[in-house]
């Protein structure tokens, strides 16, 4: 379980990096699906791990992830689909910056959450970032 975190973790900061980069945009389409692919079964995982259900808050973290790697996947297969100048490219993706920045909370959230007992603590800052994302 820690393992997918960690590698999500890993591809948003790549995509951090690169988001920038017109270059190897189909790059950073694969790695977007494959971060998307992998929380699809994060809770199915949980399950079978741990043998209960993923508490509610893990949920919503999880829920608030996939939706902003949706997100991200979106602008880039936009991106990589409509022709424009390096300029307009680079000021559409700077944009894209935060989310990812959101991403990478929310992921080190959950890694958080996998040790820790704290409930409202973890609603509280989900909260803060499900705020600051509009994403529910």
């Amino acid at each position: 379980m820690k393992h997918s975190f960690k590698e999500r973790l890993q591809i948003a900061k790549s995509l951090e990096k690169d988001i920038l980069s017109l270059d190897i945009m189909k790059g950073n389409l694969s790695i977007a699906f494959r971060a998307i692919e992998i929380v699809e079964t994060d809770e199915v995982t949980f399950k079978q791990l741990f043998q209960e259900d993923m508490p509610a808050h893990m949920k919503k973290a999880l829920f608030i992830e996939y939706n902003l790697w949706v997100q991200i996947k979106d602008s880039i297969c936009f991106f990589s689909k409509v022709p424009m100048p390096e300029d307009e490219f680079l000021s559409r993706a700077k944009r894209f910056q935060p989310v990812i920045q959101e991403i990478i909370q929310i992921i080190e959230l959950e890694i958080e959450m996998l040790y820790s007992p704290l409930i409202k603590h973890y609603q509280d800052l989900i909260s803060n970032i499900e705020g600051s994302t509009g994403s529910k």
